[in-house]
């Protein structure tokens, strides 16, 4: 997690196992912005972890990015 945190760019990372069903993890990655998000891809750990997919490979992998921003309230000033 610290590793993911201390990224250029990157604003929370949070996981959860899924307790019904242990072998599911879910993992949030936010980032300030989608250059940010693609810059992840580019680090040198993200190059140690395809090694470790490849050796180990999950039995599937769902993945979802989003592109979202904030809208500031009506009552902000």
């Amino acid at each position: 997690m610290e590793i993911t945190l201390d990224e250029p760019g990157c604003d929370d990372f949070l996981f959860a196992i899924d307790v019904n069903s242990p072998d599911i993890v879910v993992v949030t990655e936010v980032y300030k912005d989608y250059l940010a998000h693609e810059d992840h891809f580019k680090t040198a750990k993200w190059g140690c972890f395809s090694g470790i997919m490849e050796e180990y490979p999950p039995r599937s992998i769902d993945v979802k990015t989003y592109d979202a921003s904030e809208t500031k309230h009506a009552l902000d000033d």
